[in-house]
């Protein structure tokens, strides 16, 4: 299967936020006795209530690090205290919505994917998701975000490859001791952390 490096990145900017994180959801109708695609979802990302910064589990003299650095990105404006959903749209060039995207079709099925995070009836939540393209509720919010190079979608929140990509880079500046002894299974996080150490290489004893 061919691998999309911006799906790739902004898929590894979510889990190191701590969304659990599912791509390419392809939806079907059945129409006169056959299913056809409907559209696919780029990204379905959840993230749980958790606070923000390091978790640390404390054994004697040490500590486990969970979460690789625990840090969430402020522009994410994520809410600790409630689920938090994203429903993305990932492009390579300009950020745009595919229409079927705020299909009500197609949002009762993605929140059906979900599961009862948000306590409201399904079709309340599609409304607002179709209509604001964000909706809270005291369990959880969810959003419609759009992942381009450029520009912006009115109504939703839009987030350049750019500031992903330098966000990650930060965070990997921020705690290289932790990143140095991590083994990458994700192709992204991996080549960023090459990056980083062809920079700043080891000193020959981190080398041995």
């Amino acid at each position: 299967m061919k691998t999309d490096a911006t799906l790739a990145v902004v898929s590894a900017y979510l889990r190191v936020n701590g969304y659990f994180v599912l791509t390419e959801l392809e939806f079907h109708e059945l129409r006169d006795g056959s299913y056809q695609t409907l559209t696919d979802v780029d990204v379905v990302a959840v993230r749980f209530p958790s606070h923000r910064g390091p978790a640390h589990y404390h054994d004697g003299d040490g500590a486990v690090e969970c979460l690789l650095a625990g840090e969430v990105d402020p522009v994410l404006d994520v809410a600790t205290d409630r689920v938090d959903v994203i429903i993305g749209e990932v492009k390579r060039g300009e950020a745009s919505l595919n229409p079927a995207l705020r299909s009500p079709a197609v949002l009762h099925a993605v929140l059906r994917r979900i599961g009862d995070v948000a306590s409201l009836p399904v079709d309340r939540l599609v409304d607002g998701l179709a209509r604001d393209g964000s909706v809270s509720t005291p369990t959880a919010r969810l959003r419609i975000v759009a992942f381009g190079l450029r520009g912006g979608v009115a109504g939703v929140t839009t987030l350049h490859h750019d500031h992903l990509v330098r966000w990650l880079n930060e965070l990997m500046g921020r705690h290289r001791d932790l990143f140095e002894v991590t083994n990458f299974s994700d192709p992204i996080l991996s080549v960023l952390a090459l990056s980083a150490r062809i920079r700043e290489p080891f000193s020959p004893s981190d080398q041995e």
